[in-house]
């Protein structure tokens, strides 16, 4: 097997996630520009100025990420990647019924009753999907909700880390793990969403990708990049297949909903894109599309209007709702540019408006573009060590990013909410805590890599 240094060598490895991500954001804009859907953008030129910067912005920060010499992992104390994995485990085993009370919105763990609601959820995914739904305000302050916070960084790690370490973990924990894993993907079926089985889509194949790096290198065996584009094959059909089934029981079993009235638009069925004339076909590509897409027509909105400050919060639902407890509801959020295009009929809930909106509420839209330049760097960065397979919070922090940069388009996935913005900031303070800088990458030196799981 080739070695760490001879892997991050290949300039397709270092390469591939910005690669990726540039095809992947591109392609929205481009189907956000001549899909089906005819978005009534007043000022297309600034728009796609505005989003040109923001990929370009992203390029340079992973390319000056590149730069940066990998780190190891400075272990403190009794803090080895096994002991980590462990406690995560422990925890995540220790949450499932807690963390189905918080997300059902349970005030008791009545296992029949979680039950039904899974049955619920397979059956009737517009019933499940209606009943999540609480005030921005209940979110936040439940003893459950402030325990979830406080472990959200610990529950987290367990996905990444179990699948990048795989091959050295015990019969025993593999099969806790599934378990784990398996339990949370009903919560979000009876939550008759797809969120929860799409982030699990999205960073399984991240993480075996990771893991399995050099498969990206030409020379390597054919069945082995098979494998893994087959697992990623398998992995997107049963995803696509969970969204279009909770789409269609949300429609009550219409296939597709060709006008959207937000933006006060119909479908295009002349459209190249709708070759096919089924209405299953048709209701699938329209509802990919839809939600690829619809969050740049949010973002063309908030380029109109002029900057007001929101404290620094007004990027987070979370930190709103922590913040609005003290000072008053609508004090904060009424200043996000989310809020404050409510007024052309584009709801603030009940729509995507891209990440840059979001972010741009605290920092206006040109540092936004800012922002988005030092996560293409950290993104770089977690992409170096995770290749070495040392430091266990590099992995956890590239997951994070992972999901945070598929959400461009639609939202601030990753600060928005109350069990992943404690997990990043935390991840990556332990991350730049512990990373241990090596020279080894630019001197040319080969250096042994001690055992990762001990």
């Amino acid at each position: 097997m080739a070695s760490t240094y001879q892997i991050w060598l290949n300039r397709r490895v270092r390469m591939f996630p910005i690669l990726f991500f540039q095809f992947y954001l591109g392609m929205t804009v481009f189907i956000f520009a001549f899909g089906p859907w005819p978005w009534p953008v007043q000022n297309p030129l600034l728009l796609y100025l505005y989003l040109l910067a923001a990929q370009v912005s992203l390029w340079l920060g992973y390319k000056s990420g590149l730069r940066v010499r990998p780190g190891g992992y400075y272990c403190y104390g009794p803090w080895t990647i096994k002991r980590i994995l462990k406690i995560s485990l422990i925890l995540n085993l220790a949450w499932i019924i807690p963390g189905y009370m918080m997300a059902l919105n349970l005030d008791a763990p009545d296992v029949g009753q979680l039950l039904s609601r899974i049955w619920l959820g397979i059956n009737d995914p517009g019933s499940a999907y209606r009943l999540k739904f609480t005030p921005l305000e209940e979110r936040v302050g439940s003893p459950l909700g402030y325990v979830g916070i406080l472990i959200s960084p610990v529950l987290w790690m367990l996905l990444p880390l179990s699948i990048v370490y795989w091959t050295q973990l015990s019969n025993k924990f593999r099969l806790c793990f599934v378990f784990v894993i398996v339990a949370n993907l009903f919560k979000w079926v009876a939550l008759g969403t797809t969120k929860g089985i799409a982030d699990f889509a999205i960073l399984s194949i991240t993480m075996l990708a990771a893991s399995n790096a050099n498969f990206l290198d030409r020379s390597k065996s054919l069945k082995r990049r098979l494998k893994i584009l087959l697992y990623a094959g398998f992995v997107l059909m049963l995803l696509l297949f969970c969204f279009l089934y909770m789409q269609y029981g949300r429609r009550g079993g219409a296939y597709t909903n060709p006008y959207n009235y937000n933006a006060d638009i119909g479908i295009n069925y002349d459209n190249w894109m709708l070759l096919t004339k089924s209405e299953a076909g048709i209701g699938a590509i329209s509802s990919v599309t839809s939600y690829l897409t619809q969050g740049y027509y949010g973002l063309s909105l908030a380029l109109n209007e002029d900057f007001q400050w929101s404290y620094g919060v007004g990027n987070s639902l979370f930190l709103i709702g922590i913040f609005e407890k003290f000072a008053g509801r609508g004090t904060i959020f009424d200043k996000t540019y989310p809020a404050r295009v409510e007024k052309y009929g584009w709801g603030a809930h009940n729509n995507w408006h891209s990440f840059y909106t979001w972010i741009a509420s605290d920092v206006t839209f040109t540092g936004a573009i800012i922002l988005v330049f030092f996560i293409g760097r950290i993104f770089a960065m977690t992409w170096i060590d995770t290749l070495k397979k040392e430091n266990p919070f590099a992995v956890s922090m590239l997951a994070l990013l992972v999901i945070m940069l598929m959400y461009f388009p639609a939202n601030n996935q990753v600060l928005a909410f109350g069990h992943t913005w404690p997990a990043f900031f935390a991840i990556l303070c332990c991350w730049l805590f512990t990373k241990k800088r090596h020279n080894w990458l630019l001197s040319g030196k080969r250096l042994n890599r001690p055992s990762v799981v001990k």
